[in-house]
């Protein structure tokens, strides 16, 4: 092949017979997981009775799907249409305000959206992802702001509203007050120090 040639580049055909042979040739290892979330809710309910300290327990079945979305990411391709994202978190949260609950109800939104999740295409509105981007950088707040906030508003369509606004409010302050600035703190802690005499030697 002449320097100057371009690469080879499969026919598109051919890009989507890969696809195909590996969401066929997936490794069938997706049982271990799904295995242990079923093992994890009578383990769960046992534990509110007879480890009330050990409440960690409590809330395995809510963090297996999230293991469960990145096996289906890393194995399979994405089919599901973009559009099918909001519909899926809608319909998930309808049921689970229909009777909102921490165990069965949160489980099953848990379960369905680390199934679909990863098998939905990402969505190329440059606005859904800008809330997007945004969400996934407050993250970290609003997983800590929302619980906290739960212990003093109740769950319900009614103050629903009110409820997201303060995990937003709650969510932004502490990023910009708290996590920014100990990340800051962090990266000065850990950066590697300037030998003397380099600086020196690069400024001539």
């Amino acid at each position: 092949m002449h320097l100057g040639s371009q690469p080879h580049t499969p026919p598109k055909s051919l890009k989507r017979s890969l696809s195909r042979q590996k969401v066929a040739r997936a490794p069938k290892t997706i049982w271990p997981i799904l295995g242990l979330f079923a093992i994890s809710i009578p383990i769960a309910l046992w534990e509110t009775h007879h480890l009330a300290r050990a409440s960690v327990l409590y809330y395995v079945p809510d963090f297996l799907p999230g293991t469960l979305a990145y096996w289906i990411y890393r194995h399979y391709n994405p089919i599901l249409p973009n559009w099918t994202l909001p519909l899926t978190i809608c319909v998930v949260t309808t049921a689970f305000m229909a009777d909102p609950n921490w165990t069965f109800s949160a489980w099953f939104a848990c379960l369905t959206l680390g199934f679909l999740v990863p098998l939905t295409r990402q969505i190329q509105n440059r606005r859904v992802n800008w809330v997007a981007f945004h969400i996934a950088k407050y993250a970290f707040g609003i997983y800590l702001g929302h619980s906290l906030l739960l212990r003093w508003i109740p769950m319900s369509w009614a103050v629903l509203p009110v409820y997201l606004i303060c995990v937003a409010a709650v969510s932004v302050a502490s990023f910009h007050f708290v996590e920014e600035p100990m990340i800051r703190f962090g990266q000065r802690l850990t950066a590697d120090p300037v030998p003397s005499g380099i600086e020196e030697r690069v400024g001539k």
